[in-house]
Protein backbone atom coordinates (compact mmCIF):
# COMPACT_ATOMS: atom_id res chain seq x y z
CA UNK A 1 0.00 0.00 0.00
CA UNK A 2 0.69 3.71 -0.67
CA UNK A 3 3.05 3.64 3.09
CA UNK A 4 3.61 7.74 2.91
CA UNK A 5 0.43 8.58 2.25
CA UNK A 6 -1.01 6.10 4.73
CA UNK A 7 0.70 8.09 7.34
CA UNK A 8 -2.05 11.16 6.80
CA UNK A 9 -4.79 8.30 6.98
CA UNK A 10 -6.24 6.57 10.13
CA UNK A 11 -5.43 3.10 9.48
CA UNK A 12 -4.37 0.72 6.10
CA UNK A 13 -8.14 -1.01 5.67
CA UNK A 14 -9.69 3.07 6.01
CA UNK A 15 -6.66 4.33 4.15
CA UNK A 16 -6.99 1.74 1.00
CA UNK A 17 -10.29 2.30 0.91
CA UNK A 18 -9.92 5.79 0.65
CA UNK A 19 -6.77 5.51 -1.69
CA UNK A 20 -9.34 3.66 -4.34
CA UNK A 21 -11.55 6.37 -3.96
CA UNK A 22 -9.46 9.00 -4.56
CA UNK A 23 -8.92 7.16 -8.14
CA UNK A 24 -4.87 6.37 -8.49
CA UNK A 25 -4.37 5.31 -11.53
CA UNK A 26 -7.77 5.69 -12.34
CA UNK A 27 -8.09 8.45 -14.80
CA UNK A 28 -8.62 8.03 -18.32
CA UNK A 29 -5.25 7.59 -20.35
CA UNK A 30 -4.33 10.07 -22.72
CA UNK A 31 -2.55 7.29 -24.81
CA UNK A 32 -3.49 3.68 -26.18
CA UNK A 33 -2.99 0.56 -23.93
CA UNK A 34 0.05 -0.61 -26.38
CA UNK A 35 1.95 2.25 -27.08
CA UNK A 36 5.63 2.68 -25.67
CA UNK A 37 5.87 2.65 -22.11
CA UNK A 38 2.56 1.36 -21.03
CA UNK A 39 4.31 -1.94 -20.02
CA UNK A 40 7.24 0.03 -17.80
CA UNK A 41 4.37 2.04 -16.29
CA UNK A 42 2.63 -1.00 -15.25
CA UNK A 43 5.27 -2.86 -13.78
CA UNK A 44 5.80 0.18 -11.83
CA UNK A 45 2.48 0.11 -10.58
CA UNK A 46 2.97 -3.35 -9.04
CA UNK A 47 6.56 -2.11 -7.52
CA UNK A 48 4.14 0.79 -5.99
CA UNK A 49 1.83 -1.56 -4.26
CA UNK A 50 4.61 -3.14 -2.89
CA UNK A 51 5.57 -0.25 -1.24
CA UNK A 52 9.00 -1.10 -3.14
CA UNK A 53 9.61 3.01 -3.91
CA UNK A 54 12.82 3.04 -5.55
CA UNK A 55 12.07 0.26 -8.34
CA UNK A 56 8.67 1.87 -8.96
CA UNK A 57 10.48 5.26 -9.43
CA UNK A 58 12.63 3.82 -11.97
CA UNK A 59 9.99 1.98 -14.06
CA UNK A 60 7.73 5.44 -14.59
CA UNK A 61 10.88 7.03 -15.12
CA UNK A 62 11.78 4.53 -18.51
CA UNK A 63 7.94 4.84 -19.09
CA UNK A 64 8.06 8.31 -19.11
CA UNK A 65 11.18 8.45 -20.95
CA UNK A 66 9.43 6.43 -23.67
CA UNK A 67 6.68 8.37 -23.64
CA UNK A 68 6.80 12.41 -21.86
CA UNK A 69 2.89 12.50 -22.15
CA UNK A 70 1.59 9.76 -19.98
CA UNK A 71 0.03 11.92 -17.23
CA UNK A 72 -0.48 9.20 -14.91
CA UNK A 73 3.32 8.02 -14.38
CA UNK A 74 4.36 11.40 -13.75
CA UNK A 75 2.21 11.39 -11.18
CA UNK A 76 2.49 7.87 -9.83
CA UNK A 77 6.14 8.99 -10.09
CA UNK A 78 5.46 12.14 -7.52
CA UNK A 79 3.91 9.55 -5.41
CA UNK A 80 7.01 7.21 -5.15
CA UNK A 81 9.84 10.04 -4.82
CA UNK A 82 7.29 11.94 -2.10
CA UNK A 83 7.68 8.30 -0.39
CA UNK A 84 11.22 8.86 -0.44
CA UNK A 85 11.03 12.24 0.43
CA UNK A 86 12.25 13.40 -2.69
CA UNK A 87 9.89 16.78 -2.59
CA UNK A 88 11.56 18.90 -5.12
CA UNK A 89 11.32 16.53 -7.84
CA UNK A 90 8.13 14.77 -6.43
CA UNK A 91 6.32 18.37 -7.33
CA UNK A 92 7.94 18.78 -10.57
CA UNK A 93 6.50 15.41 -11.85
CA UNK A 94 2.95 15.94 -10.30
CA UNK A 95 3.38 19.57 -12.00
CA UNK A 96 4.01 18.10 -14.96
CA UNK A 97 0.97 15.46 -14.93
CA UNK A 98 -1.24 18.07 -13.91
CA UNK A 99 0.08 20.05 -17.28
CA UNK A 100 -0.78 17.01 -19.03
CA UNK A 101 -4.30 16.27 -17.15
CA UNK A 102 -5.87 19.25 -15.23
CA UNK A 103 -8.50 16.99 -13.68
CA UNK A 104 -6.19 14.48 -11.88
CA UNK A 105 -7.29 15.41 -8.93
CA UNK A 106 -4.91 13.00 -7.04
CA UNK A 107 -1.80 14.90 -8.12
CA UNK A 108 -3.56 17.84 -6.09
CA UNK A 109 -3.84 15.71 -2.99
CA UNK A 110 -0.25 14.21 -3.14
CA UNK A 111 1.06 17.82 -3.64
CA UNK A 112 -1.06 18.83 -0.84
CA UNK A 113 0.06 16.34 1.38
CA UNK A 114 3.81 17.35 0.76
CA UNK A 115 3.03 20.99 1.41
CA UNK A 116 1.60 19.89 5.31
CA UNK A 117 5.00 17.97 5.33
CA UNK A 118 6.65 21.29 4.77
CA UNK A 119 5.00 22.92 7.13
CA UNK A 120 3.32 25.19 4.50
CA UNK A 121 -0.59 24.61 6.01
CA UNK A 122 -1.88 27.62 3.25
CA UNK A 123 -0.09 25.62 0.33
CA UNK A 124 -1.44 22.47 1.28
CA UNK A 125 -4.76 23.97 1.58
CA UNK A 126 -4.64 25.45 -1.80
CA UNK A 127 -3.82 21.80 -3.11
CA UNK A 128 -6.65 19.98 -1.24
CA UNK A 129 -9.19 22.56 -1.78
CA UNK A 130 -8.30 22.16 -5.76
CA UNK A 131 -8.41 18.51 -5.65
CA UNK A 132 -12.02 18.85 -4.14
CA UNK A 133 -13.14 21.24 -6.55
CA UNK A 134 -11.98 18.57 -9.47
CA UNK A 135 -13.55 15.89 -7.45
CA UNK A 136 -16.44 16.86 -5.71
CA UNK A 137 -16.80 13.41 -3.76
CA UNK A 138 -13.22 13.02 -2.72
CA UNK A 139 -13.68 12.42 0.77
CA UNK A 140 -10.27 11.69 2.43
CA UNK A 141 -9.47 15.82 1.06
CA UNK A 142 -12.55 17.31 2.78
CA UNK A 143 -11.18 15.56 5.95
CA UNK A 144 -7.64 16.92 4.99
CA UNK A 145 -9.32 20.61 4.61
CA UNK A 146 -11.18 20.47 8.08
CA UNK A 147 -8.42 19.94 9.96
CA UNK A 148 -6.23 22.65 8.15
CA UNK A 149 -9.06 24.66 8.31
CA UNK A 150 -9.28 24.12 12.05
CA UNK A 151 -5.38 24.78 12.33
CA UNK A 152 -6.04 27.90 11.16
CA UNK A 153 -8.69 29.02 13.42
CA UNK A 154 -11.26 28.81 10.30
CA UNK A 155 -13.84 26.66 12.45
CA UNK A 156 -16.96 27.16 10.25
CA UNK A 157 -15.25 25.45 7.01
CA UNK A 158 -13.33 22.72 9.22
CA UNK A 159 -17.37 21.81 10.57
CA UNK A 160 -18.26 22.54 6.79
CA UNK A 161 -16.06 20.01 5.84
CA UNK A 162 -16.32 17.53 7.73
CA UNK A 163 -19.62 17.42 7.50
CA UNK A 164 -19.31 17.18 3.52
CA UNK A 165 -16.91 14.22 4.01
CA UNK A 166 -19.60 12.46 6.31
CA UNK A 167 -22.01 12.77 3.65
CA UNK A 168 -19.58 11.16 1.26
CA UNK A 169 -18.66 8.56 3.57
CA UNK A 170 -21.30 8.21 6.21
CA UNK A 171 -19.78 5.10 7.64
CA UNK A 172 -16.55 6.76 8.66
CA UNK A 173 -16.21 6.07 12.25
CA UNK A 174 -13.34 8.63 12.12
CA UNK A 175 -14.86 11.37 10.57
CA UNK A 176 -17.75 10.72 12.68
CA UNK A 177 -15.44 11.31 15.71
CA UNK A 178 -13.35 14.23 14.19
CA UNK A 179 -16.60 15.99 13.25
CA UNK A 180 -17.94 16.08 16.94
CA UNK A 181 -14.28 16.63 18.53
CA UNK A 182 -14.66 20.11 16.57
CA UNK A 183 -17.66 20.77 17.14
CA UNK A 184 -16.35 21.08 20.91
CA UNK A 185 -14.94 24.52 19.81
CA UNK A 186 -18.49 26.10 18.38
CA UNK A 187 -19.39 28.26 20.90
CA UNK A 188 -22.70 28.84 18.95
CA UNK A 189 -23.83 25.38 19.31
CA UNK A 190 -26.19 24.08 22.08
CA UNK A 191 -25.55 21.38 24.53
CA UNK A 192 -28.60 19.42 23.68
CA UNK A 193 -27.80 19.97 19.94
CA UNK A 194 -24.19 19.01 20.63
CA UNK A 195 -25.07 15.51 22.69
CA UNK A 196 -27.56 14.60 19.51
CA UNK A 197 -24.33 14.54 17.29
CA UNK A 198 -23.11 12.07 19.59
CA UNK A 199 -26.16 10.28 19.98
CA UNK A 200 -26.28 9.78 15.72
CA UNK A 201 -22.70 8.51 15.88
CA UNK A 202 -24.19 5.45 18.66
CA UNK A 203 -27.20 4.82 16.57
CA UNK A 204 -24.81 4.60 13.41
CA UNK A 205 -22.06 2.59 14.60
CA UNK A 206 -23.01 0.90 17.79
CA UNK A 207 -26.08 0.15 17.57
CA UNK A 208 -25.61 -2.72 14.82
CA UNK A 209 -22.83 -4.32 17.25
CA UNK A 210 -25.59 -4.11 20.05
CA UNK A 211 -27.06 -7.67 19.37
CA UNK A 212 -23.77 -9.41 18.72
CA UNK A 213 -22.71 -8.72 22.47
CA UNK A 214 -21.38 -11.95 24.30
CA UNK A 215 -22.43 -12.43 27.82
CA UNK A 216 -19.37 -11.75 30.17
CA UNK A 217 -17.96 -14.75 32.16
CA UNK A 218 -16.03 -12.81 34.61
CA UNK A 219 -15.65 -14.12 38.40
CA UNK A 220 -18.40 -11.85 40.23
CA UNK A 221 -16.52 -11.81 43.35
CA UNK A 222 -16.77 -8.53 44.86
CA UNK A 223 -13.30 -8.00 46.44
CA UNK A 224 -10.98 -10.22 44.55
CA UNK A 225 -7.90 -8.55 42.27
CA UNK A 226 -9.34 -7.17 39.34
CA UNK A 227 -8.10 -6.37 35.92
CA UNK A 228 -7.71 -3.12 34.81
CA UNK A 229 -7.54 -2.38 30.92
CA UNK A 230 -6.21 0.81 29.55
CA UNK A 231 -7.01 1.53 25.71
CA UNK A 232 -5.31 4.54 23.95
CA UNK A 233 -3.05 5.44 21.51
CA UNK A 234 -1.18 8.18 23.35
CA UNK A 235 1.22 5.93 25.50
CA UNK A 236 3.47 8.16 24.11
CA UNK A 237 4.58 12.13 24.38
CA UNK A 238 1.53 13.79 24.79
CA UNK A 239 -0.80 14.87 27.67
CA UNK A 240 -2.73 11.70 27.76
CA UNK A 241 0.83 10.08 28.52
CA UNK A 242 1.95 12.95 31.12
CA UNK A 243 -1.42 12.60 33.29
CA UNK A 244 -1.79 8.69 33.09
CA UNK A 245 1.93 7.76 34.29
CA UNK A 246 1.82 9.13 38.03
CA UNK A 247 -1.61 6.85 38.18
CA UNK A 248 0.27 4.09 36.70
CA UNK A 249 3.29 4.68 39.18
CA UNK A 250 0.53 5.21 42.18
CA UNK A 251 -1.80 1.94 41.43
CA UNK A 252 -1.91 -1.08 43.64
CA UNK A 253 -0.66 -4.05 42.29
CA UNK A 254 -1.73 -6.18 45.04
CA UNK A 255 -5.52 -4.91 44.29
CA UNK A 256 -5.72 -4.34 40.48
CA UNK A 257 -3.49 -6.19 37.54
CA UNK A 258 -2.90 -3.64 34.86
CA UNK A 259 -3.38 -3.76 31.20
CA UNK A 260 -2.19 -1.17 28.76
CA UNK A 261 -3.55 -1.57 25.06
CA UNK A 262 -1.49 0.66 23.05
CA UNK A 263 -2.92 1.70 19.51
CA UNK A 264 -0.29 3.47 17.87
CA UNK A 265 2.12 1.56 15.38
CA UNK A 266 5.41 3.55 17.54
CA UNK A 267 6.59 4.47 20.81
CA UNK A 268 9.08 6.61 22.62
CA UNK A 269 11.13 7.25 26.16
CA UNK A 270 7.45 7.30 27.42
CA UNK A 271 6.52 4.44 25.63
CA UNK A 272 9.31 2.08 27.64
CA UNK A 273 8.11 3.63 30.95
CA UNK A 274 4.33 2.21 30.43
CA UNK A 275 5.78 -0.95 29.68
CA UNK A 276 7.57 -1.02 32.91
CA UNK A 277 4.67 0.11 34.55
CA UNK A 278 2.10 -2.33 33.25
CA UNK A 279 1.69 -6.17 33.94
CA UNK A 280 0.90 -6.47 30.36
CA UNK A 281 1.27 -4.26 27.44
CA UNK A 282 -0.04 -5.09 24.42
CA UNK A 283 0.48 -3.35 21.05
CA UNK A 284 -3.11 -3.41 19.32
CA UNK A 285 -3.08 -0.80 16.28
CA UNK A 286 -2.48 -3.89 14.00
CA UNK A 287 -5.84 -5.13 15.79
CA UNK A 288 -9.64 -5.22 13.88
CA UNK A 289 -12.34 -3.79 16.53
CA UNK A 290 -12.79 -7.36 16.28
CA UNK A 291 -9.94 -8.83 17.06
CA UNK A 292 -9.15 -6.18 19.93
CA UNK A 293 -12.39 -7.11 21.66
CA UNK A 294 -11.52 -10.82 21.49
CA UNK A 295 -8.05 -10.08 22.71
CA UNK A 296 -9.53 -8.09 25.54
CA UNK A 297 -12.25 -10.48 26.71
CA UNK A 298 -9.51 -13.61 26.48
CA UNK A 299 -7.65 -11.29 29.02
CA UNK A 300 -10.61 -11.41 31.05
CA UNK A 301 -10.61 -7.25 31.23
CA UNK A 302 -12.74 -6.32 34.27
CA UNK A 303 -12.99 -2.82 33.81
CA UNK A 304 -12.17 -1.66 30.73
CA UNK A 305 -11.01 2.07 30.52
CA UNK A 306 -11.42 4.66 27.04
CA UNK A 307 -8.41 7.14 27.16
CA UNK A 308 -9.34 8.74 23.79
CA UNK A 309 -12.91 9.33 23.38
CA UNK A 310 -13.68 11.03 20.12
CA UNK A 311 -9.76 12.17 19.56
CA UNK A 312 -7.11 10.42 17.55
CA UNK A 313 -6.18 6.87 17.51
CA UNK A 314 -9.48 5.54 19.44
CA UNK A 315 -11.05 2.32 19.75
CA UNK A 316 -14.36 3.04 20.66
CA UNK A 317 -15.72 0.79 18.13
CA UNK A 318 -13.68 -2.06 20.42
CA UNK A 319 -15.65 -0.29 23.26
CA UNK A 320 -19.27 -0.98 20.91
CA UNK A 321 -18.63 -4.81 21.48
CA UNK A 322 -18.72 -4.42 24.97
CA UNK A 323 -15.93 -6.76 25.78
CA UNK A 324 -15.82 -5.76 29.38
CA UNK A 325 -18.46 -5.77 31.92
CA UNK A 326 -17.44 -2.60 32.98
CA UNK A 327 -16.65 0.04 31.20
CA UNK A 328 -15.25 3.98 31.45
CA UNK A 329 -14.16 7.00 29.55
CA UNK A 330 -11.65 9.08 31.11
CA UNK A 331 -9.28 11.70 30.35
CA UNK A 332 -8.43 12.35 26.78
CA UNK A 333 -11.83 13.84 25.17
CA UNK A 334 -14.04 16.46 26.78
CA UNK A 335 -17.58 15.27 26.62
CA UNK A 336 -19.89 12.16 26.58
CA UNK A 337 -19.01 9.11 23.86
CA UNK A 338 -22.86 9.02 23.38
CA UNK A 339 -22.27 5.18 23.65
CA UNK A 340 -23.93 3.23 25.72
CA UNK A 341 -22.00 0.51 26.18
CA UNK A 342 -19.56 3.05 28.09
CA UNK A 343 -21.06 3.04 31.92
CA UNK A 344 -19.07 5.86 33.54
CA UNK A 345 -17.23 9.19 32.75
CA UNK A 346 -15.12 10.10 35.17
CA UNK A 347 -15.59 13.83 36.20
CA UNK A 348 -15.39 16.27 38.99
CA UNK A 349 -18.49 18.35 41.05
CA UNK A 350 -16.67 21.73 39.50
CA UNK A 351 -16.78 20.23 36.07
CA UNK A 352 -19.94 19.21 35.67
CA UNK A 353 -23.14 20.34 37.03
CA UNK A 354 -25.87 18.09 38.29
CA UNK A 355 -27.94 19.40 35.21
CA UNK A 356 -25.44 17.72 33.00
CA UNK A 357 -26.24 14.45 33.44
CA UNK A 358 -28.86 14.91 30.69
CA UNK A 359 -26.05 15.66 28.30
CA UNK A 360 -24.26 12.24 28.76
CA UNK A 361 -24.77 8.76 27.67
CA UNK A 362 -22.60 7.37 30.30
CA UNK A 363 -23.20 7.63 34.21
CA UNK A 364 -21.29 10.72 35.56
CA UNK A 365 -18.76 9.64 38.07
CA UNK A 366 -18.00 12.84 40.04
CA UNK A 367 -14.84 13.14 42.53
CA UNK A 368 -16.17 15.15 45.03
CA UNK A 369 -13.10 16.66 47.33
CA UNK A 370 -10.52 16.49 44.23
CA UNK A 371 -9.96 17.25 40.23
CA UNK A 372 -10.09 14.03 37.89
CA UNK A 373 -6.62 13.84 37.09
CA UNK A 374 -3.05 14.48 38.87
CA UNK A 375 -0.68 16.80 37.35
CA UNK A 376 3.20 15.73 37.74
CA UNK A 377 5.32 18.54 35.92
CA UNK A 378 7.94 17.40 33.17
CA UNK A 379 11.06 17.41 34.98
CA UNK A 380 12.85 19.62 32.71
CA UNK A 381 10.44 22.89 33.21
CA UNK A 382 12.16 25.76 34.42
CA UNK A 383 12.59 27.77 36.98
CA UNK A 384 10.15 31.09 37.53
CA UNK A 385 11.00 34.48 36.52
CA UNK A 386 11.01 37.60 38.05
CA UNK A 387 7.90 38.82 36.48
CA UNK A 388 8.32 40.66 33.18
CA UNK A 389 6.26 43.79 33.46
CA UNK A 390 8.90 45.35 36.12
CA UNK A 391 11.59 45.15 33.56
CA UNK A 392 9.45 46.03 30.57
CA UNK A 393 7.07 48.76 31.81
CA UNK A 394 3.94 46.89 30.27
CA UNK A 395 1.77 43.99 31.36
CA UNK A 396 2.08 41.06 28.55
CA UNK A 397 -0.98 38.78 28.24
CA UNK A 398 -0.64 35.09 26.71
CA UNK A 399 -2.95 32.85 24.95
CA UNK A 400 -1.17 29.48 24.92
CA UNK A 401 -3.92 27.13 23.01
CA UNK A 402 -4.66 26.33 19.80
CA UNK A 403 -6.45 28.81 18.03
CA UNK A 404 -9.26 27.18 17.35
CA UNK A 405 -9.84 27.89 20.81
CA UNK A 406 -10.46 31.67 19.71
CA UNK A 407 -14.25 31.71 20.08
CA UNK A 408 -15.24 35.60 18.00
CA UNK A 409 -16.88 36.63 21.44
CA UNK A 410 -13.09 35.49 23.57
CA UNK A 411 -11.24 37.11 20.55
CA UNK A 412 -14.03 40.48 21.76
CA UNK A 413 -13.10 40.62 25.18
CA UNK A 414 -9.07 39.98 24.10
CA UNK A 415 -9.28 43.23 22.47
CA UNK A 416 -11.20 44.78 25.63
CA UNK A 417 -8.60 44.07 27.61
CA UNK A 418 -5.78 45.65 25.17
CA UNK A 419 -7.85 48.85 24.87
CA UNK A 420 -8.15 48.81 28.68
CA UNK A 421 -4.82 48.28 29.89
CA UNK A 422 -2.32 50.70 28.80
CA UNK A 423 0.54 50.03 26.47
CA UNK A 424 -0.45 46.10 26.95
CA UNK A 425 0.95 43.44 24.86
CA UNK A 426 -0.73 40.22 23.51
CA UNK A 427 0.81 36.89 22.55
CA UNK A 428 -0.44 34.07 21.13
CA UNK A 429 1.20 30.97 21.12
CA UNK A 430 0.84 28.10 18.65
CA UNK A 431 0.46 30.04 15.46
CA UNK A 432 0.16 27.48 12.19
CA UNK A 433 0.72 29.75 9.36
CA UNK A 434 0.99 33.46 7.72
CA UNK A 435 -2.91 32.53 6.64
CA UNK A 436 -3.85 31.89 10.12
CA UNK A 437 -1.71 35.26 11.67
CA UNK A 438 -3.20 37.39 8.90
CA UNK A 439 -6.62 36.85 9.59
CA UNK A 440 -5.64 37.34 13.48
CA UNK A 441 -4.20 40.95 13.08
CA UNK A 442 -7.42 41.59 10.71
CA UNK A 443 -10.10 40.67 13.48
CA UNK A 444 -7.91 42.36 16.23
CA UNK A 445 -7.41 45.87 14.11
CA UNK A 446 -11.53 45.62 13.00
CA UNK A 447 -11.35 45.85 17.16
CA UNK A 448 -9.37 48.95 17.14
CA UNK A 449 -5.58 46.82 18.27
CA UNK A 450 -2.80 48.39 16.83
CA UNK A 451 -0.65 45.22 15.33
CA UNK A 452 2.36 46.29 17.07
CA UNK A 453 0.65 44.94 20.50
CA UNK A 454 0.28 41.71 19.13
CA UNK A 455 2.96 38.92 19.20
CA UNK A 456 2.33 35.55 17.06
CA UNK A 457 4.19 32.54 17.78
CA UNK A 458 4.36 29.20 15.70
CA UNK A 459 4.18 26.13 17.33
CA UNK A 460 8.07 25.38 18.95
CA UNK A 461 9.49 22.76 20.74
CA UNK A 462 8.80 22.85 24.06
CA UNK A 463 11.78 24.45 25.65
CA UNK A 464 11.48 27.06 23.59
CA UNK A 465 7.47 27.10 24.20
CA UNK A 466 8.20 27.39 27.76
CA UNK A 467 11.28 30.22 28.00
CA UNK A 468 8.49 32.04 25.51
CA UNK A 469 5.69 31.82 28.11
CA UNK A 470 7.90 33.05 31.09
CA UNK A 471 7.87 36.31 29.20
CA UNK A 472 4.64 36.56 29.60
CA UNK A 473 2.62 38.01 33.02
CA UNK A 474 -0.89 36.75 32.63
CA UNK A 475 -2.59 33.39 30.92
CA UNK A 476 -5.74 34.08 29.02
CA UNK A 477 -7.73 31.18 28.98
CA UNK A 478 -10.18 30.16 25.74
CA UNK A 479 -13.70 29.90 25.48
CA UNK A 480 -15.45 27.41 25.70
CA UNK A 481 -13.00 25.06 25.29
CA UNK A 482 -10.86 25.93 27.99
CA UNK A 483 -7.22 24.72 28.27
CA UNK A 484 -5.95 21.93 30.47
CA UNK A 485 -2.17 20.44 30.32
CA UNK A 486 -1.46 24.13 28.93
CA UNK A 487 -2.82 25.57 31.91
CA UNK A 488 -1.16 23.62 34.26
CA UNK A 489 1.72 24.39 32.46
CA UNK A 490 1.48 27.99 33.03
CA UNK A 491 0.52 28.14 36.32
CA UNK A 492 3.48 25.89 37.33
CA UNK A 493 5.41 28.64 35.61
CA UNK A 494 4.06 31.20 37.62
CA UNK A 495 1.18 32.81 35.08
CA UNK A 496 -2.46 33.54 36.57
CA UNK A 497 -5.19 32.12 34.39
CA UNK A 498 -8.06 33.91 33.93
CA UNK A 499 -10.55 31.79 32.78
CA UNK A 500 -14.50 32.27 31.75
CA UNK A 501 -16.91 29.14 33.47
CA UNK A 502 -19.92 27.86 31.18
CA UNK A 503 -21.93 25.78 31.83
CA UNK A 504 -20.62 22.35 30.08
CA UNK A 505 -17.27 20.29 31.15
CA UNK A 506 -15.55 21.95 28.04
CA UNK A 507 -16.34 25.40 30.26
CA UNK A 508 -15.57 24.15 32.98
CA UNK A 509 -12.09 23.33 33.30
CA UNK A 510 -10.30 26.53 34.11
CA UNK A 511 -12.50 26.93 37.30
CA UNK A 512 -12.19 23.56 38.69
CA UNK A 513 -8.41 24.02 38.10
CA UNK A 514 -8.36 27.46 40.03
CA UNK A 515 -10.91 26.06 42.59
CA UNK A 516 -8.29 23.19 43.50
CA UNK A 517 -5.29 25.52 44.03
CA UNK A 518 -7.36 28.67 45.89
CA UNK A 519 -7.92 30.96 43.08
CA UNK A 520 -11.55 30.88 42.16
CA UNK A 521 -12.08 34.29 42.18
CA UNK A 522 -10.13 34.23 39.07
CA UNK A 523 -13.01 32.22 37.22
CA UNK A 524 -15.53 34.62 35.62
CA UNK A 525 -19.13 34.10 34.72
CA UNK A 526 -19.48 35.93 31.97
CA UNK A 527 -17.34 38.19 29.40
CA UNK A 528 -17.56 41.39 31.35
CA UNK A 529 -16.72 40.12 34.08
CA UNK A 530 -13.45 38.51 32.31
CA UNK A 531 -12.14 41.56 30.89
CA UNK A 532 -12.69 43.31 34.51
CA UNK A 533 -10.49 40.68 36.10
CA UNK A 534 -7.85 40.57 33.98
CA UNK A 535 -7.98 44.44 34.13
CA UNK A 536 -7.62 44.68 37.45
CA UNK A 537 -5.10 42.31 38.05
CA UNK A 538 -2.55 43.78 35.18
CA UNK A 539 -3.18 47.39 37.18
CA UNK A 540 -1.73 45.72 40.32
CA UNK A 541 1.88 44.84 39.65
CA UNK A 542 2.43 43.91 43.27
CA UNK A 543 -0.12 41.53 43.59
CA UNK A 544 0.65 39.89 40.38
CA UNK A 545 4.28 39.28 41.31
CA UNK A 546 3.11 37.77 44.65
CA UNK A 547 0.62 35.34 42.96
CA UNK A 548 3.47 34.43 39.96
CA UNK A 549 6.00 33.27 42.84
CA UNK A 550 3.53 31.16 44.81
CA UNK A 551 1.49 29.46 42.20
CA UNK A 552 3.92 26.45 42.27
CA UNK A 553 3.83 25.84 45.89
CA UNK A 554 -0.29 26.05 45.32
CA UNK A 555 -0.49 23.67 42.78
CA UNK A 556 2.15 21.46 43.92
CA UNK A 557 0.01 21.04 47.58
CA UNK A 558 -2.83 21.11 46.08
CA UNK A 559 -5.06 18.34 44.92
CA UNK A 560 -3.59 18.60 41.73
CA UNK A 561 -0.26 17.68 43.13
CA UNK A 562 -0.96 14.21 45.22
CA UNK A 563 -0.66 12.02 42.37
CA UNK A 564 -1.04 8.97 45.60
CA UNK A 565 -4.04 10.38 46.58
CA UNK A 566 -5.76 10.60 43.54
CA UNK A 567 -4.73 7.18 42.55
CA UNK A 568 -6.69 6.08 45.57
CA UNK A 569 -9.63 7.52 45.10
CA UNK A 570 -9.79 5.95 41.13
CA UNK A 571 -9.22 2.98 42.69
CA UNK A 572 -12.01 3.08 45.09
CA UNK A 573 -14.05 4.65 42.23
CA UNK A 574 -13.14 1.40 40.12
CA UNK A 575 -14.13 -1.00 43.55
CA UNK A 576 -17.72 0.53 43.59
CA UNK A 577 -17.94 0.58 40.10
CA UNK A 578 -17.34 -3.29 40.25
CA UNK A 579 -19.31 -4.25 43.41
CA UNK A 580 -22.61 -2.43 41.99
CA UNK A 581 -22.10 -4.18 37.87
CA UNK A 582 -21.67 -7.75 40.65
CA UNK A 583 -24.54 -7.03 42.75
CA UNK A 584 -26.94 -6.48 39.76
CA UNK A 585 -25.02 -9.48 37.59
Amino acid sequence: MYMWITRILAGSARAKKAMQSAGFDAQPPLIDANVAGDEQKKQGDLFLDQGNWEMAAACYREAIGKNPGNANAHNNLGLALAEQRQYDAANTHLGVALALNPQLFNAHYILGTIARNLGDPDQAIEHFERAVATKPDFAEAFNCLALLYRQRGELQKCIACYRRALAIDPLSADTHSSLLFSLQFDSTLAPGALYAEHLRFAQRFELPLSQSRQAHTNDKSQDRRLKIGYVSGDFIRHPVALFMLPVLTHHDKAQFEIYCYFNFAGGDDLTERFVALSDHFIPCAAMTDDELAGRIRADGIDILVDLAGHTGRNRLLTFARKPAPVQITYLGYVDTTGLSSIDYRLTNTDADLPENDRYNSERLHRFADRLWWTYQPAPDLPEVSALPALANGFVTFSSNNQIAKISPPLLNAWAAILRAVADSRLVIMGISSDGAERKLQQQFAALGVAPERLTFRRFAPLGEYRQQLLQTDISLDSFPYNGGTTSCESLWLGLPLITLKGQSFVSRMGFALLSAIGLPELAANDYAEYVDIAVQLARDLERLSALRHSLRERVAKSCLGDAGGFTLSLERAYRTMWREYAAKA
